[in-house]
């Protein structure tokens, strides 16, 4: 069980593994829903939700370092081509 950080919430790592899961669905569920896939639509809208929660709350933590930064830059470009 990860230990959670001092302000309440899960450490940055957390997130950001959030981050990359979700943007990589998000790409797995444009491709779908442009082969009228109506579920992958919903599902691309619901992720995409969750990424920008996830992604929001590691750009205002303090403790983000430059690597984290840099994943972070590269999840949010894959999210954007979704």
């Amino acid at each position: 069980m990860s230990r959670m950080a001092p302000h309440g919430r899960r450490p940055p790592h957390e997130y950001l593994r959030e981050v990359f899961a979700l943007a990589r669905l998000m790409h797995l569920w444009r491709a779908l829903a442009d082969q009228t896939e109506t579920w992958a639509e919903q599902r691309l809208h619901a992720d995409g939700r969750r990424f920008a929660a996830a992604a929001e709350t590691l750009t205002e933590s303090p403790v983000l370092t430059a690597s984290g930064q840099s994943v972070l830059d590269s999840c949010v470009r894959l999210a954007e081509r979704a």
